[in-house]
């Protein structure tokens, strides 16, 4: 009987999660340049590449956007902040995106929501690209874990600081905690 109840709460949560935002995807040529691009996340790029970073930073997909903006202003910095910035914000003032009501799931439970894309995510060479890449996900999804006591964490914020800590922190800079400061403001 438990195994049946938690089996209707799983689909309950992922009707819920479908319900009204679109989910983040990419298509299979997104994909391959979301791929291709991520090499640049530590080489600059310059000519056709650097085109192909500015040209991602307009496109209709979020991820394919924000992988894009950080990629420009890793390497670029003041005049790229901006972008990044919006990008990579949760406030729907500063940068618009859909969002679901919030979204409760216990710790236990978040295997099988990342379960509903893991296919994708393992297509994702570059394992700083899938933490930005959950980001967008659970930003437009509006999902919070909460433990046994009660204390919660939104996953978005969560992904967020992890790829934007892998792609900027070393042990004597905070430009990490700085953009999400300035993103959130």
């Amino acid at each position: 009987m438990k195994k049946i109840v938690s089996l209707i709460l799983v689909v309950l949560l992922c009707l819920c999660l479908t319900y009204r935002v679109e989910a983040v995807s990419l298509s299979s040529e997104e994909l391959k340049l979301v791929n291709d691009m991520s090499v640049y996340l530590d080489i600059k790029p310059s000519g056709k590449a650097l085109e192909t970073c500015k040209k991602a930073t307009k496109s209709e997909n979020m991820v394919l956007r924000g992988l894009g903006g950080i990629i420009l202003y890793r390497h670029y910095k003041g005049i790229y902040e901006q972008l990044c910035i919006k990008n990579i914000s949760m406030n729907q003032k500063k940068t618009s995106f859909e969002q679901d009501k919030k979204v409760m799931v216990k710790i236990g439970n978040l295997k099988r929501l990342i379960e509903s894309f893991s296919t994708l995510i393992e297509q994702l060479e570059d394992e700083r690209v899938q933490k930005l890449f959950m980001f967008y996900y659970f930003r437009n999804k509006n999902v919070v874990i909460i433990d046994k006591y009660k204390q919660e964490l939104n996953l978005a914020r969560f992904y967020r600081l992890a790829f934007l800590s892998s792609i900027f922190n070393s042990k004597n800079e905070n430009t990490a905690e700085r953009l999400v400061m300035l993103a959130d403001k």
